[in-house]
């Protein structure tokens, strides 16, 4: 059984959090400004048990990947044991789904991520915000990536690049901030068979990841570097699939900016759920600006 406690604590609290009106937002706000320049680094430890995955999704062994969708119910109602069975019975049904293919899942998105981060630092970019390496009682962002695959329905899939950052700053006894960025596609993909993710020694997969992996890392160099503004007043509407759920949404937030194909956008979402923090997805998909009227919603039932 992969259930790990926290996770039934974190949803039996949401709720009644978000009920009574204190849940909190702070990965929507923007990265506190540092007097120093920030080193970045990447770890291999993946997402968390306690706050970035839902019930029911599979961590393959030894891995950052994780497979998500295949999940039926969330438990919650039937108790303790309810959500112990939810989360065995779909971590179960993630491993079968991907069991005949599970080694060409397996991507260590560390390397490439730190590359893409050094090679953007190199380039004189944003001037002085980062340095080149750690450097003692000066601020840091530590990043942990992952890659969630998601069944849209029994047989396809869409590919998600998460970077979990967590900036720290140094020597001031400040509190660290934290947010996600997450790059994904919204069109899915049959995982196995001709023309498929795995096909031709997962071409397909590999060139997903690649693409989402460098919008993801841009996207969180721009912010940290710039500080990118949640303007209220430039809030868009989009409709989307997202990062586990099978389910399509409507869903209002913030265009932190529109460049090279990607659209980054930040929907006003509550820290409890794993998909709060800053959106990277195709500026193809339909988006608009938002009206009084919008709201975040559910489009499949």
């Amino acid at each position: 059984m992969t259930f790990n406690g926290a996770r039934f604590l974190l949803i039996l609290l949401a709720t009644p959090v978000m009920l009574a009106g204190c849940a909190t937002y702070d990965f929507v706000q923007p990265p506190p400004p540092q007097s120093q320049p920030i080193a970045v680094t990447f770890s291999s430890t993946g997402p968390s048990g306690w706050t970035d995955l839902p019930i029911g999704t599979y961590r393959i062994p030894n891995s950052a990947v994780i497979v998500s969708g295949q999940q039926r119910g969330n438990g919650v109602m039937f108790g303790l044991l309810g959500v112990l069975l939810a989360d065995s019975v779909g971590s179960a049904a993630g491993k079968h789904r991907v069991g005949s293919v599970q080694s060409a899942l397996l991507v260590d998105l560390v390397p490439e991520a730190s590359t893409l981060t050094q090679q953007a630092i190199a380039s004189g970019r944003y001037g002085q915000a980062f340095a080149a390496a750690p450097v003692a009682d000066s601020p840091t962002l530590e990043v942990d990536p992952y890659t969630v695959l998601t069944y849209s329905n029994d047989t396809d899939v869409r590919p998600a690049v998460i970077l979990k950052a967590t900036l720290k700053p140094g020597g001031t006894g400040a509190k660290p901030w934290t947010t996600r960025y997450m790059a994904f596609e919204t069109k899915a993909t049959p995982l196995t068979g001709d023309n498929s993710l795995t096909a031709n020694d997962g071409a397909l997969l590999k060139s997903a990841i690649e693409r989402d992996l460098r919008r993801a890392v841009n996207a969180m160099l721009d912010d940290i570097a710039t500080r990118r503004g949640r303007d209220k007043n430039n809030l868009i509407y989009l409709e989307t699939a997202l990062p586990f759920v099978r389910e399509r949404f409507a869903l209002t937030g913030a265009e932190l900016s529109d460049e090279d194909g990607a659209l980054v956008f930040l929907p006003k979402i509550a820290d409890a759920n794993v998909i709060a923090g800053v959106e990277i997805l195709d500026d193809s998909i339909p988006h608009r600006p938002a009206t009084a009227d919008d709201k975040i919603k559910v489009l499949d039932k």
